[in-house]
């Protein structure tokens, strides 16, 4: 029997995600598309949205709230919601976990994160990932990727996988002002480690469990976004370090003063608030970095 899936954004993450899933020849898969050149059926969202058994959100953290409210009353009573957004709402800084459960319900959603690089999936090399869900709700989307090159683990924790995905954005655009002022392999091992240190600590702030950050979800991630030639968090932040003009800003750049005003900025954690100094007060690169690892 075909399961229906509407992807939602056809960007880098949501065609990586279609080339994954047509895999399985019982996936009948449709786009949505914010340009209706790329969706397929062309049709509005709610409408597609109503006729689906599985919706994956594929888009940018600043547009999640909005396709959430356009898609929330027409999803069936059985249809899943399934997100791979790494970001937080603009708006009032809530997680796309805390989202997905006020206007979804905990019964009908999942959150999709790990070590998933668009450009690898389409290449087709093969990759694991965390699904943070129910059981019952992980058999029945762990299906839909049979015979693909994704296979997935469930994970108790959704907020924590949600907030792992903001917080290694973050650390990665650390990871590349690092690499920008060419610090070195010993630096990036000290700095991973502190990273992945400050993600466990932060973790109850955002309603999640510390052990989830040494998962795929966390460090599996964290350790792919930070160091690929394809991580725009690693590029934006090699940008800054190299004091070179950005025009299109990463999602950890983005998220930044955010989760700083959702923890405080008084209570940042050192690499953090180094990674707010100079990638938001402009403040020197070099000094900063070279201060955080004496």
């Amino acid at each position: 029997m075909q399961k229906r899936i509407l992807i939602v954004g056809a960007g880098e993450i949501g065609s990586a995600l279609f080339a994954v899933l047509k895999k399985n020849k019982n996936n009948h898969i449709s786009i949505w598309d914010i340009d209706p050149k790329r969706c397929f059926p062309k049709d509005s969202l709610e409408k597609m949205a109503s006729d689906t058994d599985f919706l994956f959100f594929c888009i940018p953290s600043h547009a999640i709230d909005t396709c959430i409210y356009k898609v929330k009353k027409h999803p069936g009573g059985k249809t899943i919601v399934i997100s791979l957004t790494k970001g937080i709402e603009r708006k009032r800084g809530f997680l796309t976990s805390e989202l997905l459960i006020k206007s979804f319900g905990k019964e009908r959603i999942a959150l999709l994160a790990g070590p998933m690089l668009a450009e690898e999936l389409k290449m087709g090399l093969k990759t694991k990932a965390c699904l943070a869900a129910s059981s019952s709700v992980f058999n029945k989307i762990s299906s839909l990727f049979t015979n693909t090159f994704l296979s997935l683990e469930r994970l108790d924790d959704i907020h924590g996988a949600s907030a792992c995905g903001v917080l290694k954005n973050i650390y990665s655009l650390g990871l590349g002002i690092a690499e920008g002022l060419k610090m070195g392999s010993n630096t990036r091992g000290i700095l991973l480690l502190q990273a992945t240190r400050e993600m466990r600590a932060l973790m109850p702030q955002f309603k999640g469990n510390p052990t989830t950050v040494l998962t795929l979800a966390g460090l599996g991630d964290l350790e792919a976004t930070s160091s690929s030639e394809f991580s725009k968090n690693h590029a934006t932040g090699s940008m800054i370090a190299k004091g070179k003009k950005i025009t299109h800003f990463s999602e950890g750049h983005l998220s930044l003063p955010l989760v700083v005003k959702r923890i405080g900025k008084k209570r940042l954690p050192p690499f953090m608030k180094a990674i707010y100094q100079v990638a938001k007060e402009k403040k020197d690169p070099r000094k900063i970095f070279n201060a955080l690892i004496q």
